[in-house]
């Protein structure tokens, strides 16, 4: 999978490095391919601090020329590498959503997305904790999947899809309204916890908390009480 990061309205930081040029043939691609993979093998096993282009080029059996044939300079193969790892991240985490979503409530959806969301950015940042926040805008996962859909409302849109699949049990006011507010909210929480705290997104009282807000967005109130509950309040005070 070759991944190669578009220049994107949607980014706020600087735009990570491009590949000198994409394979074009089966040999050539399997030599590309294995640059990528040895360079994500040296991240997760010795660190950032082990990347240097003599040991990318032992660990991928090729020789430094051929990196730099494909790469400008080592950060473009993070950069290449980080691509391939969100994107599939990302389509993972839709698809796994999809295929559970008859047996979620409104709430499920949301703590799906909160959690799972939490675990990407945890591993992008194990990584190489500083490429990732100096390049959060591009790699955070709402800007990618908005980025990978050429809509800068996709994240919103499958938040209104949600809202709208159970507005029967919990019906919300603005449906559309409501879930602009909540991608951009989890959008700038994410990446200021990115940038500055790290350490929340590890923490269960993190997701609990943008819960809270989530919900506060959607009915006025926190997340002790259920929406079905809140539906029913609703309906008895009318």
């Amino acid at each position: 999978m070759n991944n190669v990061v578009q220049i994107s309205e949607f980014n706020e930081s600087q735009t990570p490095p491009l590949p000198r040029k994409l394979p074009q043939q089966c040999r050539s691609r399997l030599l590309f391919d294995s640059i990528k993979e040895a360079c994500l093998k040296i991240l997760e096993r010795d660190g950032y601090e082990s990347l240097t282009a003599i040991h990318l080029a032992d660990v991928a059996g090729v020789c430094v020329g051929s990196i730099y044939q494909y790469f400008p300079n080592i950060e473009a193969v993070v950069a290449a590498v980080y691509a391939d790892e969100v994107d599939l991240v990302v389509r993972e985490m839709r698809q796994r959503r999809l295929a559970l979503a008859s047996r979620m409530g409104l709430e499920e959806h949301f703590r799906f997305m909160l959690t799972e969301g939490a675990r990407l950015h945890e591993r992008m940042l194990s990584l190489d904790e500083e490429f990732f926040k100096r390049y959060v805008s591009t790699y955070m996962a709402t800007n990618w999947f908005n980025q990978s859909m050429n809509n800068e409302d996709a994240a919103a849109i499958e938040i209104y899809k949600i809202i709208k699949a159970h507005e029967v049990d919990c019906p919300v006011d603005d449906p559309w309204m409501k879930a602009v507010m909540i991608a951009s909210a989890h959008r700038a929480i994410f990446i200021d916890v990115i940038k500055t705290h790290p350490e929340f997104l590890s923490e269960t009282s993190f997701c609990d908390h943008v819960m809270d807000m989530t919900l506060g967005i959607l009915f006025g109130a926190r997340s002790g009480d259920s929406s079905e509950e809140r539906f029913e309040s609703e309906k008895v005070q009318q």
